[in-house]
């Protein structure tokens, strides 16, 4: 976390929300996934509970038998995970973009990843489609992941 979304964009403050002491209601996502839980009978303090064992609240709901279908799963990505926060990453304020519009910190990061001579996997607590939207943001699908390794993926 706080690796790849420049502060600019807001992104990590949506994930983060109040999990880490923000204040008011929290960021997007984090009450996106409050609400969801909450309609399992999971509480806020649970769900930030699950996210420090677990590393993700989703692989929480999973291991203490909350999400038992493979429906349940899925709605719990398509209603915390809207998206919508993406189109962000297609906007900068400097010349330092790549194609895709991503602002770099590092402007020839994808490049220096794809000749890198080595295995290349990607570990997230993100659900694989969030992933893949985001690894085509940034120009790097194309890159021959050897592994994405998500929650939905385990």
């Amino acid at each position: 976390d706080g690796t790849l979304y420049p502060d600019e964009t807001g992104i990590e403050q949506e994930v983060r929300g109040r999990r880490e002491g923000r204040g008011g209601g929290g960021g997007q996502i984090y009450e996106n996934i409050v609400r969801f839980a909450d309609g399992f009978g999971v509480k806020r303090r649970d769900v930030d509970r699950m996210h420090a064992i677990y590393g993700s609240t989703i692989r929480g709901m999973q291991m203490e038998g909350f999400l038992k279908t493979e429906e349940d799963l899925h709605r719990f990505y398509t209603d915390v995970y809207k998206l919508k926060t993406v189109e962000r990453l297609l906007t900068g304020k400097d010349g330092a973009q790549a194609k895709s519009g991503y602002h770099f910190k590092c402007k020839n990061a994808i490049d220096v990843i794809r000749k890198l001579p080595c295995r290349k996997i990607i570990a997230s607590n993100s659900p694989i489609a969030h992933v893949r939207t985001i690894l085509s943001c940034l120009g790097a699908a194309d890159i021959p992941w050897e592994r994405i390794y998500t929650p939905d993926t385990w």
